[in-house]
C-alpha cells in the first residue's frame, strides 16, 4: 500500500517517493509486489514505513521492469550535468574494449569518476570500508539508502527516470502511459534519512 501523496510544502521527501508514485500510477499495491517477488506482504509494507523507507535496488528495478518500464538513476552535481547520459541499463555500458559491463551498479563508479572522487574517499566519507563497496559490486545490489548516503557525502543530487520499454516492433507498448522524470530531489532534503542505514 503506497503512501498517499501529499503536496504540502512541510512534508519531508522520502527515499521511496519515486516508487510510491510509480505504484500509484500503475495501480499496484504491496500485495501485488509481494506476489511478484514471492515475499511476504509485511516485508513489502515495511519498506514504506517512515522508520525504514528503504529497499534493495534489485527489488525496485524488478517491480518497475515487470510493469514494462525501465528505471534509470542519475547522480548529478549541477543542473548542467542533467544533459549527461544515464548509465543504468546493461546495454548502455560498454568498456574500452567493447565488452558490455553486466552491472546495474556501474553508474556509481562512473559518477564518481566523472567528478574525480575516488572509491576510497567516497567509502571513507560514508564510514564504510572499500570491502563494502566490492561486496555491493560483486552482488550487483545495494540498498537505496546507501545510494542516498553516497550522494549526500559527495554533494550530489539524485534523479530517477522511469521510461516505458519499447515493444518488439520498436514502438512504445500500450501497457500504460510513458513516464519521464518521476522524482528528483536534493539530497539535502533527505540528509537526515541518509544516515539511518
Amino acid at each position: 500500500m503506497p503512501r498517499k501523496k501529499t503536496n504540502t510544502r512541510s512534508r519531508t521527501p522520502k527515499r521511496l517517493d519515486f516508487l510510491t508514485e510509480f505504484m500509484t500510477l500503475r495501480h499496484i499495491d504491496t500485495t501485488d509486489i509481494a506476489e511478484k517477488l514471492n515475499i511476504t506482504r509485511t516485508s513489502v509494507y515495511c519498506w514504506f514505513r517512515d522508520s525504514t523507507d528503504d529497499v534493495r535496488l534489485s527489488y525496485a528495478t524488478r517491480i518497475i521492469e515487470d510493469e514494462g518500464f525501465n528505471l534509470q538513476i542519475q547522480l548529478f552535481r549541477d543542473e548542467k550535468d542533467l544533459n549527461e547520459p544515464f548509465y543504468a541499463k546493461v546495454n548502455d555500458l560498454v568498456t574500452d574494449g567493447g565488452d558490455i559491463r553486466l552491472s546495474r551498479l556501474s553508474f556509481l563508479s562512473l559518477t564518481l569518476r566523472r567528478y574525480g572522487i575516488t572509491i576510497k574517499d567516497a567509502t571513507s566519507r560514508m564510514g564504510v570500508n572499500t570491502s563494502n563497496w566490492r561486496y555491493w559490486l560483486k552482488n550487483d545490489d545495494i540498498y537505496l539508502s546507501r545510494i542516498y548516503q553516497l550522494a549526500d557525502v559527495c554533494g550530489l543530487n539524485i534523479r530517477f527516470l522511469i521510461t516505458q520499454k519499447p515493444s518488439a516492433d520498436g514502438s512504445a507498448s500500450k501497457r500504460g502511459r510513458c513516464l519521464t522524470e518521476i522524482h528528483s530531489t536534493s539530497v539535502s532534503d533527505i540528509a537526515p534519512l541518509a544516515c539511518l542505514s
